[in-house]
């Protein structure tokens, strides 16, 4: 139907927003655009600017993903070791930057997810009352040191985030000559099935591969708003995929996130789909297709 540029060069992310306007972001030339459309939906508006990431913290910016937080869209840039916040201007519409969530030098902020709820009941003879569930926390997959990290999501623009922990996502014994790029984080929202939102993040090894292939590292987040809180691994499972990049949760609406699908993006593993077990401690290998070509994304219909 249409067809408008990114703006710049090797676009690794595009999504949708709940605005109508589609965000690309640009890895090697450090930049992107978030495009409004049209005509319901069928036609881009070419007017939105090319939004250019600073280099104040190391010679390149690499924006690696667009996340939507209430007015917000959050950029994790893995040259610049920072979030960026942008937020549309009051005079044109367009989005700038207004501020930005560091993270650690050479850490490399891959892909992002917000998550955390803060549960109240109120109950009386009949009826049981749901007072709140706040997503407030900023999860973090960082590429080069292969760490998930949890952050308060501080006060616009440039509030102070709090890191409650920093875990480390590689397997135990790897093989000889693995080098680890995490790549992929998933919090599939909780269900009567599914209750607890564990994080599904996966490990990429561009190095030297093991028979088992990479892993899918499972962790849960304990504990929130107490001295505690943190982040607990509770299982790694082999996929027999070589550096996986894209995998993606089903539809929840029809019971599609008890199935994850999965590729790696070199090697013969093909692409697999998963279940969820062990109400999402666990994952077990349903099926795998060899004669599918590697793929970085997948889109559940």
């Amino acid at each position: 139907m249409d067809t408008v540029s990114s703006g710049g060069d090797l676009p690794a992310f595009a999504v949708a927003l709940s605005t109508g306007s589609v965000a690309v972001m640009n890895y090697n030339s450090g930049n992107g655009r978030i495009v409004p459309t049209t005509s319901g939906a069928q036609k881009f508006d070419n007017s939105a600017p090319v939004i250019t990431f600073p280099k104040s913290s190391g010679p390149v910016s690499h924006p690696h993903m667009a996340l939507q937080y209430n007015d917000e869209v959050l950029i994790p840039d893995l040259g610049q070791d920072t979030v960026w916040r942008l937020k549309q201007s009051g005079t044109n519409g367009a989005y700038a930057i207004q501020g930005s969530i560091p993270q650690p030098k050479g850490s490399g902020p891959r892909h992002i997810a917000i998550h955390g709820m803060c549960f109240g009941f109120r109950i009386s003879i009949l009826l049981i009352i749901w007072l709140s569930a706040l997503d407030d926390r900023l999860f973090t997959i960082h590429e080069l040191s292969s760490t998930l990290s949890v952050q308060s999501i501080p006060s616009a623009p440039n509030g102070t985030a709090t890191t409650f922990a920093t875990s480390s996502i590689v397997p135990s014994n790897p093989p000889a000559g693995a080098v680890w790029a995490a790549a992929e984080i998933l919090i599939p929202k909780p269900s009567t099935k599914f209750p607890t939102p564990y994080i599904y993040v996966s490990n990429r090894n561009t190095g030297s591969q093991g028979p088992n292939g990479d892993s899918i590292a499972i962790f849960e987040h304990v504990n929130k708003g107490t001295p505690n809180e943190g982040l607990t691994l509770i299982n790694q499972v082999y996929t027999g995929l070589n550096q996986i990049r894209g995998m993606e949760f089903g539809n929840p609406t029809d019971g599609g996130d008890e199935f994850l699908v999965a590729s790696g993006v070199a090697g013969s593993g093909g692409v697999i789909v998963m279940q969820r077990v062990d109400g999402g401690k666990n994952l077990k290998l349903l099926v795998r297709n060899n004669n599918i070509a590697t793929r970085t994304s997948f889109v559940w219909l």
